[in-house]
């Protein structure tokens, strides 16, 4: 065998090590991509989690969601019939109704946090879109939505908006 034909075993080898290599690069990537969507919908959970724990801490906020709840098919459902401004009026006192407008506040808060780890695909909100046009609309009754503008919140929703 010449040391030309070695030359050539050589680069081959060196070829396929190159290619081992390069593929072993791209994995780890994807690797730690799925890392970062686990790390960011961890985040998110524990921001709702938080928030949860404040609700469950505030008597006056938990109460006031309670009675609210009473008007809705569960925590995040579609308002029972019509429910409008006046009678958000008639139903909450003047503290309710400001826990309230704080709480679905944050809650446009967290929506818009969780539309912004979607853009950077790490977090899916398609399952939830029902309850998240109900959180703006809970939002928009009591007022929370009204001297505000989140751009993806806007975006998502613009026919709801």
């Amino acid at each position: 065998m010449s040391w030309l034909e070695i030359g050539a075993i050589g680069e081959l080898i060196g070829a396929l090590g190159l290619f081992v290599s390069i593929t072993f690069v791209a994995y780890e990537m994807k690797l730690k991509r799925e890392d970062e969507k686990a790390r960011e919908y961890e985040s998110l959970t524990l921001k709702t989690i938080e928030l949860n724990l404040a609700v469950a801490q505030s008597s006056s906020l938990s109460g006031a969601l309670s009675k609210w709840w009473q008007h809705t098919d569960g925590m995040w459902g579609e308002v029972q019939g019509s429910f409008t401004k006046a009678e958000i009026d008639q139903t909450f006192d003047a503290e309710e109704k400001a826990a309230l407008g704080h709480y679905w506040f944050s809650m446009m808060v967290w929506l818009n946090l969780a539309l912004s780890k979607e853009e950077r695909n790490s977090f899916d909100s398609s399952q939830n879109k029902a309850s998240f046009k109900n959180i703006l609309e809970y939002a928009r009754l009591f007022g929370s939505t009204d001297h505000i503008n989140l751009q993806r919140i806007s975006e998502r929703f613009q026919a709801e908006l």
